[in-house]
């Protein structure tokens, strides 16, 4: 009982820091904004990339011990969890978004085209060095496009005094600190969790669903409390792409096998389903509505609901 009123006030402390890592993060990313002139939502996408950097040690790992899958299932699953969930979380937190132009059509389906890919691929069972190959290249493509593009939002101002070095600074001690935070506080929860008698599977699910992702769920706060509008639309945009370029990379080196069967279809329908509305819901009105952000919300809990049907939880 000690070990976990010791885990619990130790999980309370990491968000604590977490929370004022994330203010770094923030305060940086707007700083570096405004003084190299870097459209917000690119910042957003950058940092999309950074925060996905625990994803590809994790995939370095599994390909070391021969169990792609399970590397394909985090990564691949992840996407539904930060267009459907943290999406949906961030539009609800904000009732709207306006899309920014650059993100508007047709870089979003060139983005939701990215995103399917590895899907079809998988079909057969597998995803071989090619197709890695394949994903890889159109990842950079979509990048090299995406940046190209002049119209945009426009940069977050800043105070006169701040200064390129500090922003650099916060910039760096925020993303390291919301990194390594974040798996300190999967470990952490992990051990809570463990020590409550909790299921394994229910571990997984709570800890490793939104834990992998704490990171983009922290800015997606953080930006909504210090009313950044773009960098967080951003984050998660670039999170879900960076995902697709980690699963290339994998199957460059090592092919991924899949076993398809009914919860991969359940995962196959729901990815095709929340990428597909997130892309339709952004063409509309060219803004996300509340509504639709709780719509995004409950298609990944019926997922989660529907898996744990499968395998006979619920």
């Amino acid at each position: 009982m000690l070990m976990q009123i010791f885990y619990f006030l130790l999980l309370v402390a990491l968000f604590i820091l977490l929370g004022k890592s994330a203010d770094f993060l923030i305060d940086g990313s707007r700083a570096l904004g405004a003084k190299l002139k870097i459209k917000t939502i690119h910042l957003g996408f950058i940092l999309g990339i950074l925060t996905t950097t625990p994803e590809l040690f994790i995939g370095i790992n599994t390909v070391l011990e021969d169990v792609q899958a399970i590397s394909f299932g985090n990564l691949a699953g992840g996407i539904i969890i930060l267009l459907g969930f943290i999406m949906g979380l961030n539009i609800v937190l904000r009732k709207n978004i306006e899309i920014a132009d650059g993100v508007e059509p047709p870089l979003l389906l060139f983005v939701a085209f990215l995103l399917i890919m590895p899907l079809i691929f998988i079909l057969d069972g597998k995803i071989n060095s090619l197709e890695g190959v394949i994903l890889i290249l159109t990842y950079i493509a979509i990048v090299i496009y995406w940046f190209k593009r002049r119209s945009g939002g426009r940069n977050t101002k800043i105070q006169k005094d701040s200064k390129t070095q500090w922003a650099v600074v916060y910039f760096i001690i925020g993303i390291i600190g919301i990194v390594f935070l974040s798996r300190f506080i999967v470990d952490v929860t992990l051990a809570l969790l463990e020590g409550l008698r909790i299921s394994k599977l229910m571990i997984g699910v709570i800890v490793f669903s939104i834990g992998t992702n704490l990171p983009e769920i922290i800015v997606v706060f953080e930006s909504w409390r210090k009313k950044i509008k773009t960098l967080a639309l951003g984050n998660l945009i670039g999170s879900a792409m960076a995902n697709i370029l980690v699963i290339g990379a994998l199957a460059v080196f090592s092919p991924i096998n899949v076993v398809i069967n009914e919860s991969f279809i359940v995962f196959f329908i729901t990815f095709i389903v929340v990428v597909g509305l997130f892309v339709f819901f952004s063409y509309t009105k060219k803004k996300l509505q509340l509504w639709e952000g709780a719509t995004l919300i409950l298609i990944y809990l019926f997922f989660v609901l529907f898996e744990f049907l499968l395998i006979g939880v619920v």
